[in-house]
């Protein structure tokens, strides 16, 4: 059995790994909430919008 100074190690050790976790989950979470975002805001454009830019080349 380990010695009480041992156990309060192993119990430090514990908690400093399940801190790292969260802190590495939520920077995956934020990183894919930004990724979304810009997935979003660069998506093809549809509709009326999309027939005009096609339209933008020289004339000639």
């Amino acid at each position: 059995m380990p010695t009480s100074g041992g156990l309060v190690k192993k119990i430090l050790l514990v908690a400093l790994a399940v801190a790292a976790g969260v802190v590495a989950k939520r920077r995956v979470d934020a990183a894919n909430e930004e990724q979304s975002l810009w997935r979003e805001a660069t998506d093809a454009v549809t509709g009326p919008a999309a027939d005009l830019s096609r339209d933008s080349g020289p004339r000639g």
